[in-house]
């Protein structure tokens, strides 16, 4: 029985349809099959976002996460207010994660994305630095940044912040012997080192942000022809480069009020008390230099200290100066450094306890000391050139006379508070000082004349 025309028809009809939805299935397969690293990465990975917000109004963080056949990251970057800084960062943290499907990097590789906001005048900063792990070492890092004017949606480059080309020059030079300190580069020979020199045109300046003190130069380790192993930032006090910045970046400059120095007086007198306090005669001496408008200095031994805190505290808040003369009255020079440090430390810790105020000066027992004993104390050391030996005699007439014979035109002199005699005394001593025309200081203070005047 012969088939008909119309089935025949049908027949190849189908076998057409056939083929040709083989062929088009073929071709799917083919075009997916050369679809790149990036494509099939993307299309494998199951990206995680998240949005917060943060204390800044104009700043939100969006963080992305990520575990893939080639390793995982986490990005976290700024989302703004500003419309072309926005897809300024988006381009940029596109072009990372192209990098990383395109198995530029090892396998199981770590890719962490952080950033930083610096803030100056209406300039936003954002610092975002790109670090790599592999096999939990660090393996590479680098530095985006983007600086935009907030009022304006504009992004900023260098050259808005550092008009001209000789100011630009200046920031060069100075940004050159910032890099040099750095160590790393320190390590690189001469022949290296030229190939690390900053130029205008090497893109050194690409990466920068402002805040209200510092200008930041961020330098990738692919910035120069000899490649170092870690970014290196390079930090310029806008201070110190306020001439050279636009001017609607300047900081104010506020200008300095040079304190003028006290005149030196003609005459200076330095009152000390040694080997106190007491609670009856340091109570005494108070009272009168209370009385004459003195200040003086107290050079306390760290047992009495301990023993009379009320009257240490009273010796601080009525301005006179504290000092420090051992713990036990010993002599220094015989002493072990541990001792030493113990003698002295103590006693300030006594002072402090009392005052909350440490002792500014150091006077040693029976004036003996070495250059160790110097070192110890960490304080300027007073001696005296006036002795009224009032521990010895207890008579106030002498203890007057020795300061009558022993005075020069820059006197310190030497008391001791604990002895009845000495406040007894201390009344006409201060008169005929008076008289004389001394001007009364502290012992550091005496210091600091006889520094000036005699050049030390």
């Amino acid at each position: 029985m012969k088939s008909s025309p119309f089935k025949n028809r049908l027949l190849i009809d189908s076998l057409l349809v056939c083929i040709l939805l083989s062929l088009i299935i073929f071709a799917v397969v083919y075009m997916l099959s050369l679809k790149s690293p990036s494509e099939k990465g993307l299309a494998a990975s199951t990206e995680n976002t998240s949005t917060a917000e943060t204390d800044d109004p104009f700043i939100k963080t969006v963080t992305v996460t990520n575990e893939t056949e080639q390793g995982s990251y986490t990005i976290q970057y700024p989302k703004t207010g500003s419309s072309e800084l926005n897809t300024a960062i988006s381009d940029a943290v596109k072009e990372m994660k192209t990098d990383f499907f395109k198995g530029k990097y090892a396998k199981d590789t770590q890719m962490h994305v952080t950033y930083m906001t610096l803030k100056h005048k209406d300039l936003y900063s954002f610092v975002l630095t790109q670090s790599l792990q592999e096999d939990k070492q660090k393996k590479d890092q680098k530095f985006i940044t983007f600086t935009v004017d907030q009022p304006a949606n504009e992004l900023i480059d260098i050259k808005e912040v550092i008009p001209s080309g000789e100011q630009l020059t200046h920031i060069m030079n100075l940004s050159q012997k910032e890099l040099a300190k750095h160590k790393e580069v320190q390590n690189f020979n001469k022949s290296q080192q030229k190939d690390l020199a900053i130029n205008q045109e090497a893109s050194h300046f690409e990466n920068f942000a402002l805040d209200d003190q510092n200008l930041y130069f961020y330098l990738n380790p692919d910035s120069f022809t000899s490649s170092f192993n870690q970014p290196i930032t390079i930090t310029l006090p806008l201070q110190n480069i306020n001439s050279s910045l636009a001017k609607e970046f300047q900081i104010p400059v506020k200008k300095i009020i040079q304190k003028k120095k006290k005149p030196i007086p003609k005459k200076a007198v330095a009152l000390t008390f040694d080997d106190g306090p007491n609670t009856t005669s340091t109570k005494s001496i108070l009272a009168t230099l209370k009385r004459e408008k003195v200040k003086a200095t107290f050079f306390m031994v760290g047992t009495q200290a301990r023993a009379n805190p009320k009257m240490v505290k009273q010796i601080a808040d009525e301005g006179h100066e504290l000092g420090n003369h051992s713990l036990t009255h010993a002599n220094l020079v015989l002493l072990s450094n541990a001792n030493v440090k113990k003698e002295i430390e103590t006693t300030n810790q006594a002072i402090k306890k009392a005052t909350g105020k440490n002792p500014t000066v150091f006077r040693p027992p029976y004036g003996s000391y070495n250059a160790n004993v110097s070192k110890i104390a960490k304080m300027p050391v007073v001696l005296w050139n006036v002795d009224t030996l009032d521990w010895k005699h207890h008579n106030p007439q002498q203890t007057l006379a020795n300061v009558k014979s022993q005075k020069s035109q820059y006197t310190t002199v030497l008391m001791h508070d604990i002895h009845a005699s000495s406040a007894q005394a201390l009344p006409q001593v201060i008169r005929y000082l008076k008289q004389q025309g001394y001007t009364f200081v502290t012992a550091s203070e005496m210091l600091s004349i006889e520094k000036r005047v005699y050049k030390k």
